[in-house]
């Protein structure tokens, strides 16, 4: 199943127009989306059928949200920031260490 049903166009409730189906459904941010989706017929047949997307919107897989994509994420902007300070404290005390050692003042 690709998401929950929420509601239908009014063609696709009745039944007017058989060359599509429009679904409005509701999908979890975490999931991937398929491209098709298996049917069961009446008759205890199956049928797999292409399912197109009209809209979906932006998705961030860092937080697993809905509203913005993975490169304009705060979260993962702020994650960088703080791994660069660490890089920029321990290239400081490594500065500090050598040169106390060599007997000079930072």
């Amino acid at each position: 199943m690709v998401g929950m049903p929420l509601f239908m166009d009014g063609a696709t409730a009745t039944g007017e127009r058989i060359s599509y189906a429009r679904v409005f459904i509701e999908i979890k941010a975490n999931k991937e989306l398929p491209n098709k989706i298996r049917l069961q017929l009446e008759e205890g047949d199956e049928m797999d059928v292409d399912i197109a997307y009209e809209w979906i919107s932006p998705i961030c897989k860092n937080r697993k949200t809905f509203g913005h994509v993975e490169h304009l994420c705060l979260q993962r902007r702020f994650g960088f920031l703080r791994l660069r300070i660490q890089k920029i404290k321990l290239l400081i005390l490594i500065i500090r260490e050598t040169l106390f050692l060599k007997g000079m003042e930072f």
